[in-house]
């Protein structure tokens, strides 16, 4: 993994995340080398909930076999919870898209 020379002022993932093998790690490289009081940001695709997600599933996970699509079984927003709870999600299209957005705190949380 690429390690800046100095802290970022942000970090974007843009439909990305979760197509990324061992994520979470990546994730926390990138949370350590983002500035404090500034944001990291996951916009990614992810299936709705409720029925039309449950309908969705198994076209889905057969469709992200044959292409580049992410695992939609991951859920950054957990994985932003784990490292701040200053973040917010917000949700597009029908619950088909999402923005994680977290701030990483002045003071670390232990």
């Amino acid at each position: 993994m690429y390690t800046v020379p100095d802290p970022v002022s942000g970090v974007i993932f843009s439909l990305s995340y979760a197509t990324i093998p061992q994520h979470k790690q990546v994730l926390r490289h990138a949370w350590n080398q983002l500035q404090v009081g500034r944001n990291l940001v996951i916009m990614d695709a992810k299936l709705p909930s409720g029925i039309l997600g449950r309908l969705l599933l198994p076209y889905s996970v057969w469709i992200m076999k044959r292409t580049v699509l992410g695992n939609p079984f991951i859920q950054p927003w957990k994985d932003l919870s784990e490292l701040t709870d200053q973040f917010k999600i917000e949700e597009l299209l029908f619950g088909s898209y999402y923005i994680c957005a977290a701030r990483k705190p002045l003071v670390k949380v232990a």
